[in-house]
């Protein structure tokens, strides 16, 4: 079995921020599909949606991240997506050449399964 993510999530897609938020990201990294797969030593399959509000820190790491209403019922949902930020980097600059630092960035992160 191999997770998927929305990859309009991931996409890399001209910057916009609104309200300090960066609602449309360019992301420098996205997790590889390996770094995705279910957690080992289980039989439980990430599925859910999940939307995280998180802070891009100096060299474009994620950081402090939060989950935004409406939570999943499933918090091992939300403990896999905020865990796969890890492997995530954010442009440390805007495409308008502004620095994207001390942002906040939304991520909306959709988990299925499927059969490999």
């Amino acid at each position: 079995m191999t997770v998927l993510a929305a990859a309009a999530a991931f996409a890399a897609q001209e910057p916009q921020v609104v309200n300090g938020v960066i609602v449309r990201p360019e992301w420098e990294r996205i997790p590889t599909p390996e770094e995705m797969r279910r957690p080992a030593h289980t039989d439980w399959s990430p599925q859910g949606e999940v939307v995280l509000l998180c802070t891009v820190v100096n060299d474009g790491r994620i950081d402090d991240c939060k989950v935004q209403p409406p939570a999943p019922a499933d918090q091992r949902v939300t403990a896999y997506a905020v865990g796969l930020t890890r492997f995530v980097r954010h442009n440390t600059r805007l495409q308008d050449g502004s620095s994207a630092i001390g942002l906040k960035v939304r991520i909306p992160i959709r988990l299925e399964t499927t059969e490999s």
